[in-house]
């Protein structure tokens, strides 16, 4: 697979930022970004895409190849691989069962449409076939995988990071941390740049919560900010690389094409 180039207008607004662009980029692929930092000490948090299921045929796909890139580089031992789609995750683990995965949640995959096709899709999920089958919508059997971590039990996740913003909010759990008791979890994604200054500061109380609440790992667009706010001048060089608590600051840049 060949990369693309990146073409953009000179300069983009997010947010409060503008962003300016000098000349094409090439956009790279995920066996560029495993040769480049190869021989870096850093653990790499990788989330899968499409963010959604759209079919079985797809996800396994994905996920099959993705792990196989992985194993292929060697860097099993530097990777935690997460997605949205539990089937990705599910191919993932089934083609090397040394990697560490983990599930993501976020708002869309309640929506009732996206939920009631996750239902038809996920009886290929193992041991989620009986579950399926019972007489309840998508967004209903949602709450139910959510609130007993069934979809963590099924595709052998590790952890979990969730929408900052479905944290203790009652369309999704009243009570998140009690529901992630004893497991790894994040979040994400804190200082977002496309929000304004001002919502940023609103989503601090958001923040002091999760950090309370001993959160174990933090996706953010503004690095420098977040480690000021957890007191370290720079990442730790020890907690980063303990695969079952990705305690370091993690990058948001979604690495979804693969070699």
């Amino acid at each position: 697979m060949r990369a693309a180039k990146l073409s953009c207008t000179s300069c983009s607004v997010s947010g409060d930022n503008t962003l300016s662009f000098d000349k094409p980029r090439k956009i790279p692929l995920l066996s560029d970004v495993f040769d480049a930092v190869k021989n870096d000490d850093l653990v790499m948090y990788l989330n899968m895409k499409p963010g959604f299921l759209r079919n079985r045929t797809e996800s396994e796909k994905i996920g099959k190849d993705v792990a196989q890139l992985i194993t292929k580089k060697r860097l099993v031992s530097k990777v935690l691989l997460s997605s949205f789609d539990p089937l990705k995750i599910q191919a993932a683990k089934e083609e090397n069962p040394g990697l560490v995965v983990g599930q993501f949640y976020k708002k869309g995959m309640w929506e009732p449409a996206t939920a009631d096709k996750m239902k038809k899709q996920l009886v290929y999920l193992h041991g989620m076939r009986s579950c399926t089958q019972e007489p309840s919508n998508g967004t209903e059997f949602m709450n139910f995988l959510f609130k007993t971590n069934d979809l963590l039990k099924a595709t052998k996740s590790s952890f979990v990071v969730m929408d900052y913003n479905m944290f203790n909010n009652s369309e999704y759990s009243n009570n998140t941390f009690k529901t992630f008791k004893g497991l790894s979890f994040g979040a994400f994604i804190i200082d977002n740049l496309a929000l304004s200054q001002e919502q940023r500061e609103k989503d601090e109380a958001k923040l002091d919560l999760l950090i309370q609440n001993n959160v174990a790992a933090l996706v953010t667009d503004d690095i420098p900010r977040l480690q000021r706010k957890l007191g370290r001048s720079q990442p730790p060089k020890t907690s980063r690389t303990h695969k079952n608590i990705p305690t370091a600051v993690s990058y948001p840049q979604i690495l979804s094409s693969f070699a």
